[in-house]
C-alpha cells in the first residue's frame, strides 16, 4: 500500500452533471481514481447559526463548478501533534473561513466501466471539536479509495469539513433567546448540525458521482466517533453501518446550558464585553468580535494543553431525549442504535488519554495520592481506587504516568465502550477491536504506546512511506477490514459469535483474538468492580480532571 507521491499524477479533469448543483470538475490521477473537492454542501447565515443545505447551482455563472480546490476550514487554535504530515503536493493547503468552511470532498475508484452504484464511507474527523480538517493530508480519500477497487470493492470515501470552536459548540441562555428569536430552536452543536447537513448532502446528491444511498457508512474517530454514535441515536436514517474510533456520546464532555452559561460569561470577560448589558448587546457584541480573537479566546478560557468542547445538552440535536451521559451506559434502551443502523465495528487503542499527559505527567506517587483524596472527598472511596489501582507511595515517576494514564482512558474510553458492547445485542451486527500497536515514530513523546489517533495512520495509509514492513502490512490488514465492513462483508468474526476481540498489534499478530478471559490483563475486573461498587463515575470524573481540568473552567 506504500505509494510515493512523486509517481501520482493528474491526468484528466473529469465533470459529473450533479441535478439541482450543475457541473463539477474533478481530477483524475494516473492510478484510475478521481477526486472532486471543496464543494460547498452548506451555507452558514451568521455566527451561532444552522447552517442551511445548499440546493442551488454551485457555479456562480452559467458554466461549471471547480472541485479541483480544497475549500477552507473551522478556525482553530495551534496545536502539534506528533505524527508526521502525509505528503500530497498535487493539492494547495487551504485557509481558514468562519462562515465559508463547509465543503465536502468525495474520493471515487477507478471502477473499470462498472456502472454499479459503489458503497461510500463518509468520515467525521476529530479533534476534540476544537481541532481538525476534513482536508488534512492524513484523511486524503485517494489511497483508500484507490485500494477498495485494487480489492475488487471498489468504494467511495468521503470527508468534510464543520465548525469548531467556540463558533461550532459555545451555548447560553443569552444565544439561546437569540436564536429564538431568529426562530431557530435549541443551543450549541452547531458543528453537530453542520454533519447533519452533509449527510443530508451526501444522501442527496451522492448517486451522481455513483455513490449508493442503501449502503453508506459513516466513520469517526475521537469527537468524530463521539459525533457517529449521536448520529446513531437521531432519528434520521442517514446511512445504514457505522464505525467508531475511540469515542462514545460522553466523550469530549456534555454541559448544561447553566454549565456553559459559566464558559460563555468567561470569554465575555476576556473578550473585554460588558456582561451588565441586555442580553442582546451581549450577543450582537460576541457576533462582532474579529474570528482570530474568538479563537484565540478558547486557549486562556479553557486553559489545558488540548482544548475540547463539550457537547450541549439542549433536548433538541435528540428530539426530546437527552444526550446520553456516561451513567446512562448502564441502561441499554438509551444508548444502543437506532433501528435503521444495523451493522457496528467499534473499538479502541490501548493508550487513549496519553495524549493529555501535559496536564499530569508532573505528578508523582505522594502527589498523585493526595490529588485522589483531596478530588473525591470521601476517604473510603478514594482508598478503594487507590487499592484497585496499586496506587501507593512507592510507586517510580514512570509507574505513576502509566497508572494515571490507565485511570484516565478507563474513565473517559474504555469503561464506557465495555458497557456499550456487552449490553448491545445479537440483533446489530457487531465488530469490536482494541488496537495496541505501539507507536514507532522516533521523534514521538509517545513511541511505544498505543495512543489516541495512531490508528488512523494505518486506517488510511496515507503516510505507509514512513513504516517499516510489519506495520505497513498491519496498516493494510486495517485499511481492508474498513473497506470489507462498507461493502456489507464481516471483517472478522462477529462479536456475538464467540465474544471476541480482533487485536490489532504487528509486535504481538499471532494472538489476533482474545475473549475477555484470555485478555484479562486489561483490566475487565477493575472495570467490573468500578461498576458493581458504584465507583465507575467517579472514576469518569477523576480522568475528565487529570486531563481536561473542568472544576477550574466550571468554577
Amino acid at each position: 500500500m506504500a505509494t510515493v507521491t512523486s509517481e501520482i499524477q493528474i491526468v484528466s479533469n473529469p465533470t459529473v452533471t450533479v441535478p439541482e448543483l450543475g457541473k463539477v470538475k474533478g481530477v483524475q490521477f494516473n492510478n484510475g481514481t478521481s477526486q472532486y473537492v471543496g464543494i460547498p454542501f452548506a451555507e452558514i447565515p451568521g455566527r451561532f447559526r444552522l447552517s442551511r443545505l445548499l440546493t442551488t447551482p454551485l457555479s456562480k455563472v452559467e458554466g461549471e463548478f471547480d472541485a479541483t480546490k480544497l475549500g477552507p476550514y473551522s478556525h482553530q487554535p495551534s496545536r502539534s501533534f506528533p505524527i508526521p504530515a502525509a505528503d500530497r503536493p498535487w493539492f494547495e493547503f487551504p485557509e481558514a473561513s468562519e462562515l465559508e468552511c463547509l465543503n465536502i470532498n468525495i474520493s471515487v475508484p477507478d471502477t473499470k466501466a462498472n456502472k454499479d452504484l459503489l458503497p461510500v464511507m463518509v468520515y467525521i474527523h476529530g479533534g476534540a471539536y476544537a481541532y481538525g480538517t476534513g482536508v488534512s493530508p492524513m484523511y486524503d480519500g485517494m489511497t483508500l479509495s484507490t485500494l477498495s477497487a485494487k480489492k475488487d470493492q471498489p468504494t467511495i470515501v468521503i470527508t468534510f469539513n464543520y465548525r469548531l470552536g467556540l463558533p461550532g459548540f459555545l451555548a447560553s441562555r443569552d444565544l439561546l433567546e437569540y436564536r429564538q428569536s431568529l426562530g431557530e430552536d435549541g443551543v450549541g452543536n452547531y458543528g453537530i448540525w453542520d454533519q447533519v447537513i452533509a449527510l443530508r448532502w451526501v444522501n442527496r446528491y451522492i448517486e451522481s458521482f455513483g455513490g449508493d444511498i442503501n449502503r453508506i457508512t459513516v466513520f469517526g474517530q475521537s469527537a468524530g466517533s463521539q459525533s457517529v454514535h449521536l448520529h446513531t441515536l437521531r432519528n434520521e436514517p442517514l446511512f445504514s453501518s457505522a464505525i467508531m474510533q475511540s469515542g462514545l456520546s460522553p466523550l469530549c464532555g456534555i454541559f448544561s446550558i447553566e454549565e456553559y452559561d459559566i464558559v460563555y460569561e468567561k470569554v465575555l470577560k476576556h473578550l473585554n464585553i460588558d456582561t451588565h448589558q441586555p442580553s442582546y448587546d451581549r450577543v450582537k457584541a460576541l457576533i462582532n468580535v474579529p474570528i482570530e480573537d474568538l479563537t484565540r479566546a478558547m486557549d486562556a478560557v479553557f486553559n489545558v494543553s488540548c482544548v475540547t468542547l463539550p457537547l450541549t445538552d439542549d433536548l433538541v440535536l435528540l428530539a426530546g431525549k437527552s444526550i446520553p451521559a456516561a451513567s446512562d451506559f448502564a441502561q441499554p434502551e438509551k444508548t444502543v442504535l437506532s433501528d435503521f443502523c444495523p451493522r457496528l465495528l467499534i473499538g479502541n487503542v490501548r493508550n487513549e488519554s496519553i495524549i493529555w499527559d501535559d496536564e499530569w505527567s508532573h505528578y508523582s506517587a505522594s502527589g498523585l495520592i493526595n490529588f485522589i483524596h483531596e478530588f473525591i472527598g470521601n476517604k473510603t472511596q478514594s482508598q478503594r481506587i487507590l487499592d484497585l489501582y496499586n496506587i501507593d507511595k512507592t510507586l517510580s515517576q514512570r509507574q505513576t504516568y502509566d497508572v494515571i494514564e490507565k485511570i484516565a482512558t478507563d474513565g473517559l474510553f474504555l469503561v464506557i465502550s465495555d458497557q456499550f458492547i456487552t449490553k448491545t445485542g445479537p440483533e446489530i451486527e457487531l465488530y469490536t477491536y482494541f488496537f495496541d500497536q505501539a507507536c514507532g515514530f522516533n521523534n514521538s513523546p509517545w513511541k511505544g504506546y498505543a495512543h489516541h489517533s495512531y490508528d488512523n495512520v494505518f486506517v488510511w495509509g496515507t503516510l505507509s512511506p514512513e513504516l517499516d514492513e510489519a506495520r505497513l502490512k498491519l496498516s493494510k490488514e486495517i485499511s481492508i477490514a474498513w473497506i470489507s465492513f462498507a461493502n456489507g462483508q464481516a471483517p472478522w468474526n462477529e462479536f456475538h459469535q464467540n465474544q471476541q476481540y480482533r487485536i490489532f498489534d504487528s509486535d504481538n499478530n499471532q494472538e489476533k483474538y482474545r475473549t475477555r478471559e484470555q485478555d484479562a490483563a486489561r483490566g475487565y475486573s477493575t472495570w467490573k468492580a468500578l461498576q458493581v461498587e458504584g465507583l465507575f463515575e467517579t472514576v469518569r470524573r477523576l480522568g475528565e480532571e487529570l486531563c481536561l481540568k473542568r472544576q477550574n473552567l466550571l468554577n
